[in-house]
């Protein structure tokens, strides 16, 4: 049944408008009512069992996906008997289809900056493991933001590539003209992405979808040269999209990095041009813009302007140059491969000591007003003892609303939620816009707060009190949640012991990992379920463990453990239950992270003053590299397009502030400077 303007999804989602509707269903425009923000709605309507879990594979796959040119998916969900939905970022502005028809064909250099962008998201997909194909790139799924960014979006036909399997049944829709001659029943890999991007940009300039492509392969249609379409295109962009479009797979570019290569060379096109100045006047004149054609059968719409690219200058223009850059730099040392279950460690990490370190929750604490959440039962691998009205820290006051900005992209732009002293010298969570430097204080607990992480969609955060000081440990301690407006304060269900290091997962907003000393006096990880508010070990009961963190599919915890007398970085599969050390260097490797695409492991190595090391995940025999400088590096994480990185290391008087800089070193920026203590910083995704 589709929905009609004004009906709410689970009392959430207000339908708008109707932005695109089909046989299987519609696209909505509708406003989030709990965050007050637009949010675009994809409806399935179809019943059929292909229908369904075609519908649900886009949206693990879109959950798994964090790229400044695609789309952020925040929920998904079924209503019985009436659909599924997907709910996703809502990104203002035009697709490339409407804004040919409004005000006809391309530049080529308007072009090549569109092909530039949407070869860094095919970069980002193809580079997935396993690999994410589009296999519908067209003019109607690219869309240009009102402020000028590129995205790629519908991901309606996509599917995980396994090597030698041929395309998903039920998924085998293909668009004429854009689709490579292998779609139609071939089998599709990244190739078929680069053929029908080529398509794309040859519609874009010549206001004509290409010949088709079965039709080429079998001889019956005689192909024509953009030129010969728009004698203003260049031979060499000509050459560019006619190897981009070669009927054999093996003639195309091999890859998305290469064929953005290409691009970028023609008329010095910056490959890291990647934004429209919504400022700047249309590079476009009425004289350069061609007729609309009837090749793209959508009415003609105001004309509206299309804003010129202008080249991201200085700092940005290395980004994507130190990315591509980054897995050959500064390689060192082999690792051994050792699989292995941890035994009785006879070696266990120093307590902590200082103010704090052993103060535990009790009621007599309480001397204010309670926040009571409700109380399920606990499911534990340790015995439960729940607090019957778990409360908040009875000094705790929320700071004023901060000011962040709805979709904060990555980088070296962005929020950082990070913990500070300066404030009375307690640690508190602050926010820090990147761009701006503007610090936001977002709570003001007597016993202080630390440890910060972000929900998956960013509109809640979950943090550790109380936290005398920044430390290892923090026993006594309980984890709490509120939302980024500082609304809706509480705190998780405890026990005796101490909960901290809370990691949310990547797309299942309900499910945390986290630290806890609730079995045996030592640190172990567990999982936390706020739909019930149960809790579930994860470590065996001999086990130091610590600083969990969610690979980014959610099927693998990275963490630390006390191994054979040192501090090592292990991972969990979460369905095997097996334990592997990948840290095998005789030295502490503290304070694990994933990339955003899984592909990469970093960690701090050594204990006084850590440098910054890592390797390829599935790469472990491998080499693995460290930076002689800067040092030290404590708590790294990455920017959501994986450029960036965040950490604490010593500033001026050996204070501790943020930092950021390139994935690969380079580009080191001081965020802060302050003569207190700021660590935990996590870019907000």
């Amino acid at each position: 049944m589709a929905l009609e303007v004004g009906q709410q999804l689970r009392d959430r989602y207000k339908i708008m408008s109707v932005i695109a509707q089909g046989g299987m269903g519609a696209i909505y425009e509708a406003t989030d009512e709990v965050l007050g923000i637009k949010v675009a709605v994809k409806e399935n309507l179809f019943s059929q069992e292909v229908a369904i879990r075609q519908f649900k594979a886009e949206a693990q796959i879109l959950a798994s996906l964090r790229h400044p040119n695609l789309p952020r998916v925040t929920d998904h969900f079924e209503i019985p008997g009436q659909g599924q939905y997907l709910i996703m970022d809502f990104v203002y502005g035009a697709d490339l289809k409407d804004l040919l028809n409004d005000n006809g064909a391309f530049s080529e250099e308007e072009a090549i900056r569109i092909g530039i962008e949407v070869c860094k998201a095919l970069d980002y997909l193809h580079k997935r493991k396993p690999p994410v194909i589009h296999r519908d790139i067209k003019p109607g799924n690219i869309k240009i933001s009102d402020t000028g960014e590129v995205h790629l979006v519908d991901f309606g036909l996509a599917k995980q590539a396994i090597v030698g399997e041929q395309t998903l049944t039920g998924a085998q829709a293909l668009t004429p003209g854009f689709a490579p001659p292998e779609q139609y029943g071939q089998g599709t890999d990244y190739r078929t992405d680069i053929y029908s991007l080529g398509a794309t940009l040859y519609a874009a300039v010549t206001m004509e979808a290409p010949i088709d492509g079965l039709s080429r392969a079998a001889g019956n249609d005689t192909w024509i040269n953009i030129q010969e379409k728009n004698p203003k295109i260049s031979p060499r962009f000509n050459e560019v999209i006619n190897k981009a479009m070669a009927i054999k797979v093996a003639d195309r570019f091999q890859s998305a990095e290469e064929f953005l290569q290409d691009l970028s060379s023609i008329s010095g096109a910056s490959r890291d041009a990647t934004v429209l100045s919504p400022d700047s006047q249309s590079l476009l004149t009425d004289s350069q813009r061609q007729p609309a054609s009837s090749a793209f059968d959508a009415p003609v719409s105001t004309k509206r302007k299309f804003p010129v690219w202008i080249p991201i200058i200085g700092l940005f223009l290395l980004v994507a140059i130190a990315g591509g850059a980054f897995l050959g730099s500064r390689f060192l040392l082999p690792l051994l491969n050792n699989e292995t279950e941890p035994g009785n460690t006879s070696q266990a990490l120093a307590e902590p000591t200082g103010e704090g370190a052993d103060h535990t929750i009790t009621e007599a604490d309480n001397n204010e007003p309670t926040v009571t959440p409700t109380v399920f039962p606990t499911e534990t691998s340790a015995p439960a003892i729940v607090d019957e009205e778990p409360t908040p820290d009875p000094t705790a006051t929320i700071a004023p609303t901060p000011t962040v900005a709805a979709t904060p992209i990555g980088g070296g732009q962005g929020i950082i939620a990070f913990a500070s002293d300066r404030e009375n010298g307690v640690p508190q969570i602050f926010f820090i816009d990147v761009v701006t430097r503007e610090l936001t204080q977002m709570t003001s607990f007597d016993r202080g707060a630390c440890q910060p992480d972000w929900s998956p969609n960013g509109d809640q955060i979950i943090f550790t009190s109380p936290c005398p000081k920044e430390q290892m440990d923090y026993k006594g301690s309980r984890l709490f949640i509120m939302n980024i407006d500082g609304s809706a304060l509480r705190p998780l269900n405890t026990i005796p012991g101490g909960d901290f290091d809370p990691d949310w997962h990547p797309f299942d907003e309900n499910l945390i990992v986290f630290t806890s000393y609730r079995n045996n006096n030592r640190p172990q990880l567990y999982i936390y379920d706020l739909r019930d508010n149960s809790v579930d070990g994860l470590s065996p009961n001999v086990a130091y463990d610590r600083a969990p963190k969610w690979s980014p599919d959610g099927t693998l915890v990275l963490f630390q453990t006390v191994y054979e007398g040192f501090n090592r970085v292990f991972y969990l599969n979460l369905e095997t239950n097996r334990r592997t050390n990948i840290s095998q260097v005789d030295m502490d490797s503290l304070n694990p992270a994933w990339s955003n695409s899984g592909e990469m492991v970093y960690y701090s190595m050594g204990a006084s003053l850590p440098a910054l090391t890592g390797h390829q995940f599935d790469n472990i025999v491998g080499t693995r590299f460290t930076l002689e400088s800067p040092k030290p590096v404590w708590e790294i994480d990455f920017s959501p397009d994986d450029y960036w990185l965040a950490y604490y290391g010593l500033g001026e008087g050996s204070n501790r502030d943020l930092f950021i800089m390139l994935a690969n070193g380079d580009l080191v920026q001081q965020l802060t400077n302050d003569p207190h203590h700021d660590f935990d910083p996590k870019w907000r995704p």
